[in-house]
């Protein structure tokens, strides 16, 4: 898992985690789960410091690469500021991608 500031594509400079799981053969989520999580639909993040102690932020958005190895999940570096933290403390994650009208939800988790 990276934590990376992608200031020339985006004004508002969000910050992007790069979940990368086991590579070796198999994507990481089949072609109609990309389609779902990319679709403009709720994204919420989370993670805990050392204290386990919560941290939630909205997601803005995502990618999966071409390889559907990896999920790039977008956040505000202000409004995730303590979620940031303990992904950089503790260097895991999960992403709730989910669509309110039908409450299908997909979770990701990733350990750097």
């Amino acid at each position: 898992m990276w934590l990376d500031t992608n200031e020339k594509v985006y004004k508002s400079a969000p910050t992007t985690y790069h979940c990368k799981m086991n590579t070796n053969i198999t994507p990481l989520i089949d072609t109609s789960h990309a389609a779902f999580i990319t679709r403009g639909i709720s994204i919420g993040v989370s993670s805990c410091g050392a204290d386990l102690m919560p941290s939630v932020a909205r997601g803005i958005g995502c990618r999966v690469s071409t390889d559907r190895h990896s999920v790039t999940v977008l956040v505000s570096k202000t409004q995730a500021a303590e979620l940031l933290a303990h992904v950089r403390e503790r260097g895991v994650v999960a992403v709730a991608f989910s669509e309110p009208a039908t409450h299908r939800t997909i979770q990701l988790k990733g350990v750097d």
